[in-house]
């Protein structure tokens, strides 16, 4: 059974990957006045905030390849990733990021309903933002 849903969850994230995809934009405001969902540029953000909550919500396999310096490794497909989320501070920035920006785009739908309030994603992945930031890898 576990199996099976995670299958269905699989489908609905690739469907969004590929049918999802929107310009520039921004998402209702959250608490602060501030928008709560912003798609955010490379060329937007020289450095990120030193107590910056940066989420890679990529398989372990995938995080390992390369990652975003200072990322967190948190797998939209994993059992445990609601119970990971929640313990993040909702009312301080939250960067996220996957390999193309389908899925982090689904997260980041999935937390401003959690009452998150202030939400970054970043555009267009990892593909797009290594070119820019600092990456590490832990796979040769």
């Amino acid at each position: 059974m576990h199996k099976f849903l995670n299958l269905i969850l699989s489908v609905f994230v690739m469907s969004m990957m590929f049918f999802g995809c929107e310009s520039k934009s921004t998402d209702k405001q959250g608490a602060d006045g501030k928008e709560a969902i912003t798609l955010l540029s490379p060329k937007d953000l020289k450095s990120f905030p030193a107590d910056v909550q940066l989420i890679d919500v990529r398989t372990p396999k995938e995080y390992q390849k390369s990652h975003l310096k200072n990322a967190i490794n948190i797998n939209l497909f994993s059992s445990d990733f609601n119970d990971k989320i929640n313990k993040l501070d909702k009312n301080k920035d939250v960067y996220l990021y996957c390999e193309t920006g389908g899925r982090s785009k689904f997260v980041a739908k999935r937390l401003k309903k959690q009452g998150f309030t202030n939400i970054y994603d970043l555009e267009g992945g990892i593909s797009n933002w290594q070119n820019y930031h600092e990456i590490e890898k832990s796979i040769p």
